[in-house]
């Protein structure tokens, strides 16, 4: 960037400062929710960019636009690699469940079905959301729900003492990926 390119840069910044700062400060005092927040984050992101983007040669523009796409394909990479990562884990963890079920193959069948299920619904909630269909209180309430269901279903396929065990085996697990995000308050550093 040349030295005016640098500065009218700055100014631009400096201007939205302001306007991003208001925008906190009104949703940590509770005047707006996360979906206008996020929206009119985004707004002014736009703006901001649009106003730098027209301070740039064709070069730099094309630059930026190379290195921005670079580092979406990076991004996408890493997620695919969490993702895999996430699903062996998820695997790994049913095929304890089973194991600790002792459960038999017709059992592993339909357990494996509803375990589908709930990973496709909860796709679906996570996609609400991360586009601010779903918030605070109602995401909650869709989880939950979401968990009594599985739970009314496996207790469907289920003995007793299976659903005891399973129930063991969910809390358990909840407890080691607490504790491994460091958000269990009984786990100290």
């Amino acid at each position: 960037l040349t030295d005016s390119q640098k500065e009218g840069a700055e100014a631009i910044r400096l201007n939205y400062q302001d306007q991003l700062k208001a925008l906190h400060e009104q949703f940590k005092a509770g005047e707006i929710d996360r979906v206008v927040f996020v929206s009119s984050m985004q707004s002014i992101m736009d703006a901001m960019k649009a106003e730098v983007m027209a301070l740039l040669t064709d070069e730099q523009k094309a630059a930026i636009e190379s290195a921005i796409a670079e580092h979406e394909a990076s991004m996408a990479e890493k997620l695919a690699e969490k993702q895999e990562r996430m699903q062996a884990n998820a695997l790994a963890v049913m095929s304890a469940m089973f194991d600790a079920l002792d459960a038999d193959d017709a059992q592993r069948s339909v357990l494996t079905t509803i375990y589908e299920a709930q990973r496709v619904a909860m796709q679906a909630l996570q996609d609400a959301a991360r586009s601010g269909q779903l918030v605070d209180d109602a995401l909650v309430a869709a989880l939950t729900e979401l968990k009594e269901e599985e739970r009314t279903d496996v207790a469907g396929v289920l003995s007793v003492d299976q659903l005891i065990t399973f129930d063991l085996h969910n809390a358990l697990t909840i407890r080691a990926v607490r504790v491994a995000a460091g958000l269990d308050p009984r786990v100290k550093g």
